[in-house]
């Protein structure tokens, strides 16, 4: 899987928190003109977009074979991951970042990720 490097993590799940928590470095609309991000930071959040897709779509795969009756695994991914995920698609709207997602359950443009769906 691929590694990502302790800082990118942290500013990753700052921001991650920040944009779930309301008061968000997104509300800021000059923000983005104030930072530019590395390519590592732009791989973090590629990565992190999908990874909650994967996520999500892992819980709601595991709810489906055990016959709808775990339902925490149907509200994991209706709260949790989704938001996560929307999170991430705002950050990268915010950074101007293509989104990798395919928006097809199952489906992942990061190979890694497909092969670990897989």
């Amino acid at each position: 899987m691929k590694q990502i490097n302790l800082f990118t993590d942290v500013f990753a799940i700052s921001l991650l928190l920040a944009a779930c928590g309301g008061d968000s470095v997104l509300s800021d609309p000059a923000a983005s003109s104030r930072t530019s991000l590395s390519e590592t930071e732009i791989e973090g959040l590629l990565f992190m977009r999908e990874e909650e897709e994967l996520a999500r779509d892992l819980y709601l795969d595991i709810y489906a074979a055990k016959g709808n009756r775990l339902t925490t695994f149907k509200n994991i991914p209706q709260n949790a991951e989704t938001q996560h995920a929307e999170a991430m698609r705002l950050l990268l709207e915010k950074y101007d970042i293509e989104d990798p997602s395919t928006g097809v359950h199952s489906t992942y443009t990061d190979v890694e990720l497909q092969n670990v769906y897989t």
